[in-house]
């Protein structure tokens, strides 16, 4: 029988591990709370509410005004006031797409990038196509006002268009050519992702941004990660040669970057002296990325071995107070020079979202753009 593994694969399979290999069976470890969340329907001309599971909605527009791209901020105060010009409270979570099993990999178009995408084996030249705006759209050609492509990536047994189901269709509204693919599927054809080794996912996403570079005819592209994609978008181009000079703009939202004890899970098993075992659980379900991200990780020490932020790239790091996976909530951050970290409560104090509801939030997609887009930064609406 194959072995299924969820969205939240290693809060589950950490769970299951310690009640499997703990010393004792009364030792109960600590459940990882996350918003239940459902995908919303698509409405590109009327301005799209999005709820939050504990706070009222606030109506958010679909398409922000555009701003010429290009403007870069050295200084984080300064771009982290850009960030969040909050002006209303209430929070806002869109809802997402329930979770694939576990299985995975990308030998087709239409399983890396949706139901209906193609990749060409060959870029059109870019000057042949008028500027336009696309979600995994392989005829996108970037505009004047954003010349570059964004690439998102998705978090730890998700995938691409999932995940993305609400901010990549945000940022299509905002003018941008904008790809979500489903990155370290482990077996073919079912496109749950992020579960091989980081250093796999990471040549995969190399070859991917060269895919977007190629077709759009930009010369550099912008990374938004979310988890252990915002994780990756810290560490390609920091470890896979010659990719740092092809990236403007890293977003991280709540990158494990230190590593994460995923609701302390991870600090119980190693107090028991468990953790080996976990980890080999964890490989035999087929997830060697979740062996990587915890605190301790080898993986996690090579990252954070020297500086993390590579030369001629903007990084901003968005994490939230409210966070029941990534944890402690400050491990995403970065705290080098010219990064930017801050919480979603620094914007909207009274905001709870969820780690999941991170890449579906409406007030996060906001600061996104922001981040982007500095010289066309808008006030948030909370």
């Amino acid at each position: 029988m194959p072995r299924r593994l969820s969205a939240l694969t290693c809060t589950s399979l950490a769970a299951l591990t310690l009640a499997l290999t703990s010393p004792s069976p009364a030792l109960a470890a600590p459940a990882a709370a996350v918003h239940d969340l459902t995908a919303p329907s698509d409405a590109p001309d009327r301005a799209t509410t999005l709820h939050d599971a504990t706070t009222t909605g606030a109506t958010v527009p679909t398409t922000p005004t555009a701003a010429a791209h290009g403007t870069t901020v050295s200084d984080a105060p300064d771009r982290a006031t850009t960030l969040h010009d909050a002006t209303t409270t209430g929070a806002t979570v869109p809802t997402a797409p329930t979770a694939a099993v576990h299985g995975t990999t990308v030998p087709s178009d239409e399983a890396l990038y949706g139901a209906g995408a193609t990749v060409p084996d060959g870029a059109a030249p870019a000057a042949a196509v008028a500027p336009s705006s696309g979600f995994n759209d392989w005829g996108c050609r970037p505009s004047a006002e954003h010349p570059e492509p964004v690439l998102l990536l998705h978090g730890l047994g998700g995938n691409g268009p999932g995940n993305f189901l609400t901010l990549g269709r945000w940022l299509e509204r905002a003018g941008y050519c904008v790809y979500a693919p489903t990155y370290g599927m482990p077996l073919p054809f079912i496109p749950v992702g992020g579960l091989v080794s980081i250093d796999q996912s990471a040549r995969e996403i190399g070859g991917v941004i060269d895919k977007v570079l190629d077709a759009t005819g930009a010369e550099r592209l912008d990374v938004v990660g979310h988890s252990e994609g915002g994780f990756q978008a810290l560490y390609v181009p920091k470890f896979v040669p010659g990719y740092a000079s092809k990236i403007d703009d890293v977003v991280a939202l709540a990158p494990p970057t230190h590593g994460t004890n995923f609701a302390n899970l991870v600090t119980i098993a190693q107090r028991l002296g468990i953790m080996p075992q976990v980890n080999t659980i964890l490989a035999l379900f087929g997830c060697k990325a979740c062996t990587e991200l915890t605190t301790g990780a080898a993986t996690v020490a090579r990252l954070t071995t020297g500086p993390i932020a590579q030369p001629g790239i903007t990084y901003t790091v968005i994490a939230s107070k409210t966070d029941t996976l990534v944890t402690p909530t400050d491990t995403s951050f970065v705290r080098e020079p010219g990064v930017t970290d801050l919480y979603v409560q620094d914007v909207c104090p009274s905001d709870r979202v969820g780690h999941i509801a991170l890449a579906y939030h409406a007030g996060v997609a906001q600061m996104i753009g922001n981040a982007l887009d500095p010289s066309g930064a808008r006030p948030v609406t909370c």
